[in-house]
């Protein structure tokens, strides 16, 4: 039965990196998305969260329009496509010339694997019930009677139930016709290995050396496992904050044009998992703006009202032509997280290492950021650009004055609101800090 389960649910994600494969051969070219056997993960990484945009997308848009949702009429447009862009090849070139970068020696595997360990062990150990949960409510609404949660229901706020995580994990459990555990648990897997891929894609785009980058995924995968649930939606928005950061270094490093649609794209995509996600999603689109070239500038602002007409207002525009309201009175349910008032003494141990490492990079940042290189430095040297750096602080402090502002606006006691959303947040920005303290403590590569 668990290996019927599992089958199914691995239909389900491949079914998923098929539609996003096929979106991503729609963007701009670009590094991500590479067939070389090195980013064959990567490439799934990606494929598999922009599959997840899409779908949840799509759901909104099928809400919006009074639709029923359906994971075979979302399958066959992606199909469609698929078929359309193989049809219209060639599609633009890619360079294949690449950077010079240090090869990983056998240490910096170990610290790879330890991490992957990690989350494996957690979605493996993560405790799930179907029968009561809300992700398993609102999947199998959607699977059986296309039902979509918080349109459909009046007395939940529809900022509460953004289609996300819902409509991925009915994707996993397609196949089998019915929500089981084993679809939650590896649905969270992919998300927490889609996190520890970009984020090494992020730091490996800054030229950080292959040892300290992959020491640092170690914190991070320790800041993931601690959020092993299927009902806060904070796994999702980590990911695609991960989608979002790695995508802004590669356009603010080497001005690839897909890493800056695939920014935009996941910035607009976070309101879809959770409240505080447009907290989140605006702090990405204002990084975006105004780390861009100025000659660039009209580009970064096309993108940007793009995902925010095709992504962001889907959704509470479906809720407000229905008379739904966007929240259900109380400010600070929707923004807690179960697992963090569980009453877990060994939560900050689990959080911290990765803010701690963002902190102890605060100071090597500040001073490259307000000196300028020396003249002995040589302008292929990998700590040259500086742009990169830029745009990570500007998203960090982004975050950080958007949710200040959200705490004043809630006017609820800060020790409340720091017991019942601080964690979550820093478990959603925990792949910023990590590609953060990789930029400002980590050496540069040396090219062999």
């Amino acid at each position: 039965m668990i290996l019927t389960e599992l089958s199914c649910a691995a239909l389900g994600i491949a079914v998923i990196s098929a539609i996003g494969r096929a979106l991503l051969g729609w963007l701009p070219p670009g590094e991500l998305g590479s067939h070389r056997t090195a980013q064959l993960p990567v490439t799934w990484a990606t494929s598999y969260l922009l599959g997840c945009i899409a779908i949840a997308a799509a759901t909104a848009a099928c809400a919006l329009a009074r639709l029923p949702f359906s994971c075979a009429g979302i399958a066959g447009f992606g199909a469609m496509l698929a078929l359309v862009r193989v049809l219209s090849l060639p599609a633009a070139l890619v360079p294949r010339h690449e950077v010079l970068s240090e090869r990983p020696e056998n240490s910096s595997r170990a610290w790879f694997a330890m991490a992957f360990g990690i989350v494996a062990w957690a979605a493996w150990q993560m405790d799930v019930t179907t029968e009561t949960g809300h992700w398993a409510t609102r999947a199998q609404a959607l699977l059986s009677r296309g039902s979509i949660a918080g349109i459909d229901d009046p007395a939940i706020g529809a900022l509460a139930t953004a289609p996300f995580e819902s409509t991925s994990l009915a994707f996993l459990a397609w196949a089998n016709g019915a929500v089981s555990s084993s679809a939650a648990r590896l649905h969270w897997l992919a998300f927490a290995i889609a996190v520890l891929l970009l984020s090494e894609r992020a730091m490996a785009t800054a030229r950080r050396a292959p040892l300290g980058r992959r020491m640092l995924l170690v914190p991070l995968a320790l800041a993931l496992a601690v959020a092993a649930t299927a009902d806060d939606g904070n796994l999702s928005s980590a990911a695609l904050i991960a989608l979002l950061v790695c995508g802004l270094v590669a356009w603010t490093r080497r001005a690839d044009a897909r890493g800056l649609a695939l920014a935009c794209l996941s910035s607009g995509a976070l309101p879809l998992t959770r409240p505080d996600g447009w907290v989140l999603g605006c702090a990405g689109l204002i990084a975006v703006l105004a780390s861009s070239a100025r000659p660039s500038t009209r580009r970064a602002l096309y993108w940007s009202l793009g995902s925010v007409l095709s992504l962001m207002l889907l959704w509470p525009l479906a809720a407000w032509t229905r008379g739904i309201p966007w929240f259900d009175g109380e400010p600070l349910a929707p923004l807690a997280s179960g697992w963090a008032l569980g009453g877990n003494p060994w939560l900050a141990a689990w959080i911290a290492p990765v803010w701690i490492a963002f902190g102890a990079a605060l100071g090597p940042i500040s001073q490259r950021l307000l000196h300028a290189p020396h003249a002995g430095v040589d302008a292929s040297d990998a700590d040259r650009p500086r742009r990169d750096l830029a745009a990570l602080c500007l998203l960090a402090a982004a975050v950080a004055v958007g949710a200040l502002l959200l705490i004043v606006l809630s006017g609820q006691p800060l020790s409340l609101v720091a017991k019942t959303w601080a964690p979550g947040l820093m478990v959603q920005a925990a792949p910023l800090a990590a590609v953060f303290a990789a930029r400002g403590l980590v050496r540069a590569e040396r090219a062999h």
